[in-house]
């Protein structure tokens, strides 16, 4: 059965717990200053967004293909490889561990080998492995807005789940529609002029996605 389409509530996450914390931070890999920021203000009582959590969900790789899977994200399938030669090609790759953001995508073996070489730090570590079906895609989204054409039900649903403020979000236009591979945070150092004016005017909108329930 195909997932329902969600809209957008329009609730303030403020209004409903003063004090929120919004995390605008782009290190957010496991025990760095972003997540460490997160974690400070779950201590302290105050909901955070992203959530630690969400954190761990959004950038290992299987974890954000389990999970945006159960929400209703389209992925594609997607496979755990540690021996090159399980490799196909066309494919994207993602590091399966803790220690980089890097991806690469590949349109021969050839190419996956290298790429997967470095991808998993030498050979030891495990990759991901999307095969690279139809025309890739990135866009940016800004609490669950974008300024992207056609993706913001996509962006909107990835936000719902994932809480992160500025992201970007790589996937691949397929003949069935668009699935994503993964997200990866925003410096804001990177927004544009334009990416700025539309941060500042979707964060004035009184709206949220968030459950503020366990």
């Amino acid at each position: 059965m195909a997932p329902q389409k969600r809209r957008p509530r329009h609730t303030s996450p403020l209004g409903a717990r003063p004090g929120a914390f919004i995390n605008l931070s782009a290190n957010l890999r496991f025990a760095r200053a972003g997540y460490l920021a997160s974690m400070d203000a779950e201590l302290a009582g105050l909901p955070a967004l992203p959530a630690t959590r969400d954190l761990l969900a959004a950038f290992h790789p299987v974890l954000f293909h389990y999970f945006s899977h159960r929400a209703g994200i389209p992925v594609p399938d997607l496979h755990v490889v540690e021996d090159p030669e399980d490799l196909e090609a066309p494919c994207r790759l993602l590091a399966a561990h803790p220690y980089m953001w890097e991806h690469k995508d590949a349109k021969t073996l050839i190419g996956a080998k290298r790429a997967f070489k470095s991808v998993s730090m030498g050979g030891g570590l495990p990759v991901a492995m999307f095969a690279a079906h139809g025309k890739p895609f990135v866009f940016r989204a800004f609490l669950g807005m974008t300024l992207a054409k056609g993706r913001e039900e996509l962006a909107w649903n990835i936000w719902e789940r994932f809480h992160l403020p500025l992201m970007t979000v790589y996937g691949f236009d397929r003949e069935e529609g668009p699935a994503v591979t993964h997200i990866e945070p925003l410096e804001l150092s990177e927004l544009t002029e334009r990416d700025l004016r539309y941060f500042q005017e979707v964060s004035e909108r009184p709206y949220s996605a968030v459950s503020w329930t366990a």
